[in-house]
Formats: structure tokens, C-alpha cells, sequence
């Protein structure tokens, strides 16, 4: 992520029926999608469980940019 998005751009807020999520938390949920293809695929089925495919898989690119950046 390049300095200038890191410095203004404002990380996602997730909402859950127990309050919002910490942003360490949600980092660190973007991390280990990122590293581990079964922990993403099992967010995604929760998402798209909650949304329907195409808005699922359009919340979890909102919810966690980090694990779908390719550098």
C-alpha cells in the first residue's frame, strides 16, 4: 500500500451484532486471509451466506482490501 493511501485513506468499519470491530482485528483478519486461501474462503462463504453471492463477495473486497491487494 503506498504511503499517501496508508496516511488518508480510512479503513472500513464492520459492524457486528455485538458492536464494531477494532481495526486491529480486522487487520488482522485481512492478514491471515491474505496468507491462508481456506480462511478467506471461509469468510467469503460467510459473507455470501449473510448477502447473496455478487454483494457477499463485493462486502468482503470492502471489508478486508488488504487480502485481495496482488503485490
Amino acid at each position: 500500500m503506498k504511503l499517501f493511501d496508508k496516511m488518508f485513506k480510512k479503513s472500513p468499519v464492520i459492524m457486528t451484532e455485538h458492536g464494531p470491530v477494532s481495526e486491529k482485528a480486522r487487520r488482522q483478519a485481512a492478514e491471515n486471509m491474505k496468507n491462508d486461501a481456506d480462511t478467506k474462503a471461509r469468510v467469503e462463504a460467510v459473507l455470501v451466506n449473510q448477502y447473496g453471492t455478487e454483494i457477499g463477495l463485493a462486502e468482503a473486497r470492502r471489508r478486508y482490501p488488504e487480502a485481495y491487494e496482488t503485490n
